[in-house]
Parts: C-alpha cells; structure tokens; sequence
C-alpha cells in the first residue's frame, strides 16, 4: 500500500474539500468558494492517493 504524491486535479477538489471538513474541529473549515480560490491561486496544491482514493492533501 504506498502512497503518491501529485497536483490536484480540479474535478477532484469535491473530494478534497469533503477530506477538509471531515477533518473535525482542529481544522478550519472550507467552502467550495474559498477551496476554489486557493485552487487557482496556489502554487503549491497536492494530493496524497492511496489505493486510488485521496487520503490528504497539502496546499
């Protein structure tokens, strides 16, 4: 079971900002609207799949 390290894709960003709000309270809480906004203006927006689900992701 490894894992891999690769840009988001965009049809994934659903999947990536229900990963975020499931996360609990210890993190904060995102929209579709602000997830967008990082998506287009982050330079640095990985995803980490495993077993071909995303299992985190870093921006």
């Amino acid at each position: 079971m490894s894992i891999a390290i690769r840009d988001v894709r965009e049809h994934e960003l659903d999947s990536v900002l229900a990963l975020n709000n499931a996360a609990g309270p210890a993190i904060l809480p995102l929209d579709a609207a602000k997830l967008r906004q990082l998506y287009d203006s982050a330079e640095y927006f990985r995803v980490a799949e495993r077993d071909g689900a995303i299992a985190g992701f870093l921006i």
